[in-house]
């Protein structure tokens, strides 16, 4: 990360990936499972490290849906989905209780039927063997959490740290929603996934308001459609520490909008944001009566 300062209430930002395989990018999906996301019970942080994990590995991720513990929701969002991108991830809905259906409904969706998977029930034996002991023989419950669609393969990066794994169906791939588990996974996911070019994303912040800088960001976004550029406020309770040129660190909580300019060069984004940056920081806005 290279952040060059332009005063105390201007900054760029840049950050960089190395690109990989020159492809157009895969498309994905996530599909997050769970009443309690839906009924304000429990935060989705789930999607978010997903999109940036394939940010990062240049697959665009072009839907998040948030769906309720309903077999033939679950069923027919994967299945439009699946249809649709290259990648559907699903979060939730794979513990042992009875509105833990994603299994099922990924299983209706490709118009298999479930079947449990012994490996996945002799790693889970071996688990509670040496962690908990006390949870063994595997009740009715605990087996449902290993009955998977009949077809499906069973990827599971790192048996000796946790049982749990990951299931693929097709282009589907069904994950655990408790955010621990569902970021190691991903971890270890992502990177065995085909990819195509990295983009780069570059950053300016201001302390002005969107109302100052539309009428600039309209302007320059129509004449480069290769570069997408972004608005977003800041919150004014967030504090950011910065890495400036010179190496020296500070925070800085001053800065109302966050500007970004996404695209496959790097020099082009650079160039864009040099370009936008004095006119942003000279904007005073324009204001009409209603």
């Amino acid at each position: 990360i290279l952040c060059i300062s332009l005063g105390p209430q201007f900054l760029i930002c840049m950050l960089s990936r190395v690109a990989c395989r020159l492809m157009a990018r895969p498309t994905a999906a996530v599909v997050v499972i769970g009443d309690e996301v839906l009924g304000g019970k429990t935060l989705d942080t789930n999607s978010n490290y997903l999109a940036k994990a394939l940010f990062s590995a240049g697959i665009q991720l072009v839907r998040i849906e948030v769906i309720p513990d309903v077999i033939e929701d679950i069923c027919d969002t994967v299945k439009k989905l699946s249809e649709r991108c290259d990648y559907v991830f699903t979060s939730g809905g794979v513990g042992p209780t009875h509105d833990d259906m994603t299994y099922d409904g990924i299983a209706m969706a490709f118009g298999q039927k479930t079947k449990h998977h012994q490996e996945t029930i002799k790693t889970m034996e071996a688990w509670f063997a040496k962690n908990n002991p006390d949870r063994l023989p595997l009740n009715e419950a605990r087996l449902r959490m290993a009955l998977f669609p009949e077809n499906a393969e069973v990827i599971n990066p790192c048996p000796d740290k946790r049982w749990v794994p990951i299931v693929k169906c097709n282009n589907v791939f069904a994950l655990p929603g408790v955010p621990s588990f569902f970021r190691a996974l991903i971890d270890s996911l992502v990177p065995t996934l085909a990819s195509g070019v990295v983009q780069h994303r570059v950053k300016i912040y201001t302390n002005k308001v969107e109302g100052d800088i539309a009428a600039i960001l309209t302007k320059y976004q129509t004449a480069n459609k290769h570069i997408a550029i972004g608005s977003y406020p800041v919150s004014s309770h967030n504090t950011q520490e910065v890495t400036l040129v010179t190496g020296e660190k500070r925070v800085e909580n001053t800065f109302s909008v966050c500007v970004t300019f996404t695209g496959d060069s790097l020099e082009d984004c650079q160039k864009l944001a040099d370009t936008l940056a004095p006119e942003i920081q000279a904007a005073r806005g324009e204001y009409s009566k209603l």
